[in-house]
């Protein structure tokens, strides 16, 4: 009888991504949860994996291959999309879901950007004060619709507050899931801009 699951794994036969606890904690649908402030939290310290919770339940998770958090695999009840970030170019931040890019992140002049979904949707964003602790996301019309505020107590853990009516935009889930990595590489490709 055989007691390894099968698929790919990275150095030492670990798996390439920090591991899944979808199964542990089933996702979701962000639409059918009934507050609009959730949390991302870190479950275990230096294990780049990360969940977005509201309330008891998880809604998505953002897993990266390694701690430079370059190549993420993020989950939620509507799909599973990998996001590429190449900082040696200024184009960036490729989100797929299957082989087709699905959603692309051109990083602004100096902070920032704007991210535009499926080629029909444009979202800025910008940081909503000089130190660049909180992030926020804006529509077509400027409007504030996800806005991403970091726990200064707790590592990794940040809280998300969408604006209103945002909670149940089809796009919502990407948003939460963009902003958390977002804020996570923003120090990472800036390394590496400055780098090259």
């Amino acid at each position: 009888m055989e007691t390894s699951r099968p698929g790919p794994t990275g150095a030492f036969g670990s798996p390439p991504y920090a591991g899944p606890r979808e199964v542990e904690y089933p996702l979701v649908p962000l639409r059918s949860v009934e507050t609009n402030v959730l949390v991302w939290i870190q479950p275990r310290l230096m294990h780049p994996a990360y969940e977005l919770w509201a309330g008891e339940r998880v809604v998505a998770t953002l897993r990266f291959k390694d701690l430079a958090r370059r190549r993420g695999l993020a989950a939620g009840s509507d799909g599973v999309w990998t996001i590429d970030d190449d900082a040696r170019v200024d184009e960036v931040l490729v989100v797929r879901s299957g082989t087709e890019p699905e959603t692309i992140f051109h990083p602004g002049p100096s902070v920032g950007g704007l991210l535009i979904v499926r080629e029909e949707r444009q979202f800025l964003w910008e940081a909503c004060d000089l130190w660049q602790r909180e992030w926020v996301f804006l529509d077509e019309r400027k409007h504030p619709v996800l806005w991403f505020e970091p726990d200064m107590r707790r590592l990794g853990h940040s809280r998300v507050r969408f604006g209103p009516g945002f909670l149940g935009d089809p796009d919502s889930p990407l948003l939460a899931i963009m902003g958390k990595y977002l804020t996570l590489g923003s120090r990472a490709r800036a390394d590496a801009r400055s780098s090259s």
